[in-house]
């Protein structure tokens, strides 16, 4: 069912500017075989923005549809750049707050990579949060990690005294973001605490017409200001926004603070990329059907280098089967399987010496 309304102010006022109406529901899942690859489920994407506060969001998200759940994989430390950026976060979060000695939080954990970053760089204990969190990554608690497989909520953090919670990667799969950080806010018991989230840069996104960037899974898309409007309409005061990994994140600090009056985005003006971005996207895919007309009439074979969100959105959008037999990517833990919607296996960086393609 279509969404009537903004999920951060409630208006109905709505402008409804881009829709792909069949698109695989988890990117971030992988499939034993190309048989259920093909058999994975789709659903649609129809963005709008909000007149009243600008906020981008998928209206035919349908929430009770997406798993994270085991098997849900999506992590990027293992590349060494995005490795390198966490180490930094880490090290700066760790010296900012102070964290020696502390008790941190995240929410969202995945596999406990960035806690356990996070536990060591600020010699601090970690408390990890994520129901796609397998039994293997659950049972590598210990003095300094403890690994919780379910989602964050109030009644699962009360036990743990909390003095710092971060998130990353998260916000932009919400579908309601207010009452998650709401939920957030309260489950620190009265306390006056730090939290940082990352998440991507929805201006990165439409500004640059990155079409393959827009899947599923992440139902929002946040600008600097509305990020801003919605911890603060939450109820938290926010002391920094700003962009990070190469521009294409941006970061909130904020504090649980109580009874802030939100600024509405839509007073502080913007510019309307959002036009050019589905034109962009309808021209973008008719340069590469021709592409790959091309070398199919030259008999050539491609790979894909990357099966995260934007490899699955992009090879999905275009008829590629007998062209692009293989997704490359550096995560073992997606190695050997095959991406939603589409009988492309995932192999390792060195598979390409036996398969030797013609372009990648």
């Amino acid at each position: 069912m279509s969404r009537s309304s903004c999920p951060l102010c409630e208006s109905s006022d709505l402008y409804t500017f881009f829709e792909k109406p069949r698109v695989p529901l988890d990117v971030g899942m992988v499939w034993g075989s190309a048989e259920e690859a093909l058999a994975a489920p789709f659903g649609a994407i129809r963005l709008a923005r909000c007149v009243h506060c600008r906020f981008i969001f998928n209206r035919d998200f349908e929430p009770g549809r997406v798993a994270y759940e085991p098997g849900f994989e999506a992590s990027l430390h293992h590349s060494a750049s995005h490795c390198s950026y966490l180490r930094k976060t880490a090290r700066d979060l760790a010296a900012r707050y102070q964290l020696a000695g502390k008790t941190v939080a995240e929410v969202g954990c995945g596999s406990g990579f960035f806690l356990r970053m996070l536990s060591e760089e600020g010699n601090c204990r970690g408390i990890g949060f994520d129901p796609s969190m397998s039994n293997e990554q659950a049972r590598r608690s210990n003095d300094k990690v403890s690994m919780v497989p379910a989602f964050f909520n109030t009644e699962s953090a009360s036990d743990f005294n909390l003095d710092f919670i971060c998130c990353r990667s998260v916000l932009e799969h919400i579908h309601e973001p207010i009452p998650f950080l709401r939920q957030i806010g309260q489950a620190v018991n009265g306390k006056h605490l730090p939290v940082y989230f990352d998440l991507a840069d929805g201006d990165y996104v439409f500004k640059s017409s990155f079409w393959w960037n827009v899947f599923y899974e992440q139902c929002c898309y946040y600008s600097p200001l509305t990020l801003k409007f919605a911890f603060e309409k939450a109820g938290f005061r926010v002391t920094n926004v700003g962009r990070c990994f190469n521009d294409n994140y941006l970061s909130v600090e904020a504090t649980t603070n109580r009874n802030v009056e939100p600024e509405n985005p839509a007073m502080q003006g913007a510019d309307d990329p959002l036009q050019a971005f589905s034109e962009g996207y309808r021209r973008t895919v008719l340069h590469w059907e021709q592409r790959l007309d091309d070398w199919r009439r030259q008999n050539k074979k491609a790979v894909v280098w990357g099966s995260g969100g934007r490899g699955v959105s992009f090879l999905n959008e275009l008829p590629i089967d007998d062209v692009i037999p293989y997704v490359v990517d550096v995560n073992p833990e997606r190695q050997g399987s095959y991406i939603s919607g589409k009988a492309v296996q995932i192999v390792p960086p060195e598979f390409l010496v036996q398969v030797r393609p013609d372009l990648i």
